[in-house]
């Protein structure tokens, strides 16, 4: 038996998700929102401004649309999968890798904070929250590329997930 490879699961699934024009939308705007909320995010709290200056914009919009491709993909494959009453596979991946994604903005802002102390007092936040917000910025890129490979590989699995399934076949 031939294994196929991951791009042609990958095709073949987009072949489906954009056959039909509803999902072709959803998609869309599935991307656009992620995108501008990603983009927003990102270049909002100067992520990545220590290690690339001026260029951290550039690199944030790449980074925000690359993401936002494989998650918004990786989504509207799971809500196809549901439809027809298929075991969505992929979904807490996709979940996972935008959580991910949104973490390396959380080290400028007061989220953390204000969670640390809504869960464990103000004590806990004034000590902990700088540690965690510090441990965040330097660990930025290697934090954004674990975001980009969970999309990724969520994309994956929901697309050999469709692929191999009765009704696609």
């Amino acid at each position: 038996m031939v294994r196929r490879l991951s791009s042609s699961y990958m095709l073949r699934a987009w072949a489906v998700i954009f056959h039909d024009i509803n999902y072709t939308l959803l998609t869309t705007v599935f991307f656009i929102a992620l995108s501008l909320i990603y983009s927003f995010t990102l270049i909002r709290f100067d992520v990545a401004f220590p290690y690339l200056g001026n260029y951290y914009i550039i690199y944030s919009i790449i980074y925000s649309l690359a993401l936002s491709w494989a998650l918004s993909l990786s989504i509207v494959i799971g809500i196809y999968g549901y439809k027809h009453r298929m075991r969505p596979i992929g979904v807490r991946i996709s979940a996972i890798a935008s959580i991910v994604g949104i973490m390396p903005s959380l080290c400028c802002s007061t989220a953390i904070p204000m969670l640390i102390s809504a869960l464990g007092g103000s004590l806990l936040a004034i000590t902990a929250g700088g540690k965690i917000m510090g441990l965040i910025a330097q660990w930025d890129p290697v934090i954004m590329a674990l975001a980009l490979a969970l999309a990724y590989y969520s994309l994956y699995i929901s697309s050999r997930g469709l692929c191999l399934c009765s009704i696609v076949r």
